[in-house]
């Protein structure tokens, strides 16, 4: 089961699994509270396979064990991608994946089509034309993987969980 980067947040095996169900899970809660409207299944299915993409082609693995043991041990990079994989964005190769598979809304194409935000050139074509969702996805994402895996969710009051 593939990890979720090769060397940042739960670069280790089944870590994309983990990840995916978090930010599920992250934007079930902050949808209910920001964007009632926007339906629970569509939180589901951009949550889960938002970075399907890091799952690679339907025969070969996106990140294979990284073999050079001095980046391993100094850099931490565990992970390398995987040559024999056709190059694509990530966020092209999820969206490519899960519509063979998922009918999605538009709304829903376009989150994992963006999720990584305006801060990567691509994205700059939907800057200021998001729908709610792919906003809340990136900041699930983000709150997924820069508090709750980095292990900085201790820093959250109870009162502020609650």
């Amino acid at each position: 089961m593939s990890p979720a980067s090769t060397r940042y947040h739960l670069a280790m095996e089944r870590g994309l699994l983990a990840h995916s169900v978090g930010v599920a899970d992250t934007l079930l809660h902050l949808s209910r509270f920001l964007a009632p409207a926007i339906p629970e299944e569509s939180c589901v299915i951009t949550g889960l396979f938002h970075d399907v993409g890091k799952l690679g082609s339907t025969s070969r693995p996106l990140y294979i064990p990284n073999e050079n043991e001095w980046q391993v041990k100094n850099r931490g990079i565990c992970y390398r991608v995987n040559p024999e994989v056709t190059a694509m964005g990530l966020a092209v190769r999820s969206l490519y994946l899960v519509a063979r598979f998922i009918p999605l809304s538009d709304e829903e194409a376009q989150a994992i089509a963006y999720h990584d935000g305006q801060y990567i050139e691509e994205n700059r074509v939907v800057a200021h034309k998001e729908a709610p969702l792919i906003l809340l996805l990136h900041w699930a994402d983000y709150w997924t993987a820069h508090i709750y895996e980095d292990g900085r969710h201790h820093l959250i009051s109870e009162s502020e969980v609650s």
